[in-house]
């Protein structure tokens, strides 16, 4: 009976993620649906090749996703490094122009290194902050 359940479930999860894959709502999803998407299609990936490790990793993930995500939450999240990242930036920018000051060339390449890196990320968390909106 339990293997029977389990076969059920297994099924229905391979048909659910395939028809939101081909359907295309995976990719247009957002916010926790989009995590709860990704996990369940993430799980029929595992399930077709039998990584039992995978699976169980992913249904715990799944489980909780669907237990204490909230759209919300996600959005207080990103806002948070978001500022978290300003201050990379902001220090960086300090540590250059004293490398600046100071003509220290090796200095100078690294924290503009960073602070090129500090901006890439705060541009693709303000992307994501705004496709949750």
């Amino acid at each position: 009976m339990k293997n029977l359940l389990l076969m059920g479930t297994t099924l229905g999860l391979l048909l659910a993620g395939t028809v939101l894959y081909a359907s295309g709502n995976y990719e247009n999803s957002k916010g926790c649906t989009k995590k709860v998407n990704h996990l369940e299609q993430e799980l029929v990936d595992a399930k077709k090749m039998k990584n039992m490790n995978r699976i169980n990793g992913l249904e715990i993930s799944l489980s909780k996703v669907k237990m204490y995500c909230t759209d919300e939450g996600l959005k207080q999240k990103l806002e948070a490094k978001i500022e978290s990242k300003k201050e990379n930036l902001k220090e960086h920018t300090q540590d250059y122009n004293k490398a600046v000051a100071d003509g220290r060339v090796d200095k100078i390449e690294k924290y503009k290194t960073k602070m090129e890196k500090d901006d890439k990320n705060i541009k693709e968390l303000n992307r994501q902050l705004k496709e949750l909106s």
